[in-house]
């Protein structure tokens, strides 16, 4: 993964997505030690001294990069003079290999194709120059890994490991590998072994950090997620991604604006940049809802001047695109309808207002009802408006798995069984859903539509009655 968590935000999100996580992409970080100039087992890395120290030069440009595009662009000059004064030089091959990885980062773990083929084709020919090359092969890994190789990537690692490589990357690049399979015990462990390790470098444990961060999110321990957090930034207190990223978390996954907006200035303060500005805007948005809810108005005037200072952007339109699921997206629909004095939504008008949207459009609102249905299938719950859930009048809230959870540990009861016959209000996304009918796991060809409406946080949810 790309070890700079750039969009944090959205990453988190999504998994949010994520998340995105400190800084390596998968090579080592000081100039090739691994064989000196003209070794005949493992080919060219270098042929003079002097392209030696170039190359060293330029690899301390690509690991400055913190997002900046100067350090980005003195590093391609300096690897492009490198590969005029020695077209073979396997070092820098690999090395402009590094560049075009960074710079075709998206966002996440979204790449642009052509920057990793362009990659792909520098590590082919850093290969072929130096067959025996352990570090090629760890960034190969890497590389495919990106591409969504995982097979590649695999075998690349073990011929990193067999050619004798020890790097921290190759560990990392394999503990990549376990998260996305779903093994997140042992990604852990190969994470915390790096980041344990006094004698690794800070980016290496930077990046075990990193991985830390993301296993823990998936699987759902916040605490933890803290905690790697506060190690990495006593690593690099210096990162203005890493408090920006540790701020996105704070906002989107723990609601503590305060905090986050303290993150964020401090990143601001290191280095300004788009993600964190717009962070730090919906943060203030955040704070805004809060003040709006509690009818705090003197307190919210404030806020909203600060908003405006902020971007001129006064709605909470950008809070809405940073934190697309988690715990302020009650709070900030609920506030919406607050401030235009607008009442709940019934079913019926809940299903016209889903029928009137694009077909897979979610439209937000405030939505009553009382609960006379739930199930439960494949981990998610449902609430159901009317007994047969597959009446076009039912209207249906749908519980993922960490929502139903959520509510469990915040009520103490279980929301299928203990919310019949209650009154409950959703701020939610509504949508139309087609639901094609099945007979022994075969599609019959019919079907059904349903209202659902999507709650992904148990905060979401409020009894009424």
């Amino acid at each position: 993964m790309l070890r700079q968590f750039v969009v944090g935000i959205g990453a988190l999100a999504t998994l949010c997505a994520g998340l995105a996580l400190a800084s390596d992409l998968g090579a080592p970080i000081s100039a090739e030690p691994q064989s000196s100039a003209g070794d005949s087992s493992t080919g060219k890395l270098y042929t003079s001294p002097q392209t030696a120290e170039a190359l060293t030069r330029a690899l301390g440009s690509l690991d400055a990069w913190e997002g900046d595009s100067q350090d980005l662009s003195r590093a391609r000059r300096a690897l492009e003079d490198v590969l005029r004064r020695d077209p073979e030089s396997a070092g820098g091959h690999r090395a402009i290999a590094r560049y075009h990885i960074m710079r075709g980062y998206l966002s996440g773990e979204r790449y642009e194709p052509a920057a990793l083929d362009m990659a792909e084709r520098s590590l082919d020919k850093a290969i072929e120059l130096a067959p025996e090359y352990a570090d090629a092969y760890v960034l190969r890994g890497n590389l495919y890994y990106l591409m969504k190789r995982p097979a590649a990537a695999r075998q690349a690692l073990d011929k990193a490991e067999a050619l004798g490589s020890r790097s921290p990357w190759l560990y990392l690049n394999r503990a990549d590998l376990m998260q996305s399979e779903g093994r997140y015990d042992e990604a852990t462990a190969l994470y915390q072994s790096i980041a344990d390790k006094k004698t690794a470098s800070p980016k290496e444990r930077g990046a075990a950090y990193g991985g830390l961060i993301g296993v823990h999110y998936r699987a759902g321990r916040y605490d933890e997620v803290d905690r790697a957090y506060q190690a990495s930034l006593a690593l690099m207190p210096k990162s203005a991604w890493e408090h920006g990223n540790y701020a996105a978390f704070l906002l989107c996954s723990k609601d503590d604006y305060e905090a986050a907006i303290a993150q964020y200035r401090q990143a601001l303060a290191l280095m300004s940049y788009g993600a964190a500005r717009e962070g730090l805007q919906a943060s203030l948005q955040r704070k805004w809802v809060a003040q709006v809810l509690e009818g705090s108005d003197q307190e919210a005037l404030v806020t909203r001047s600060e908003m405006g200072a902020a971007s001129g952007d006064r709605s909470t339109a950008v809070l809405a695109d940073v934190c697309k699921v988690g715990p302020t997206v009650g709070p900030r629909i609920r506030a919406g309808y607050k401030v235009a004095s607008l009442k709940a939504l019934s079913p019926a008008e809940a299903i016209r207002l889903a029928a009137g949207a694009p077909e897979g459009e979610l439209v937000e609102g405030v939505f009553e009802f009382e609960v006379i249905g739930t199930g439960r299938d494949q981990g998610d719950t449902f609430l159901n408006s009317q007994a047969d859930y597959r009446d076009p009048a039912t209207l249906t809230v749908r519980m993922g798995r960490r929502a139903a959870d959520g509510f469990r540990a915040k009520y103490r009861f279980d929301p299928d069984l203990d919310l019949r016959g209650k009154r409950i209000q959703v701020a939610a996304g509504v949508m139309r859903v087609k639901i094609s009918m099945l007979k022994d796991g075969i599609r019959t060809g019919q079907f059904y539509y349903q209202t659902q409406v999507l709650v992904g946080d148990a905060s979401q949810i409020v009894v009424v009655e």
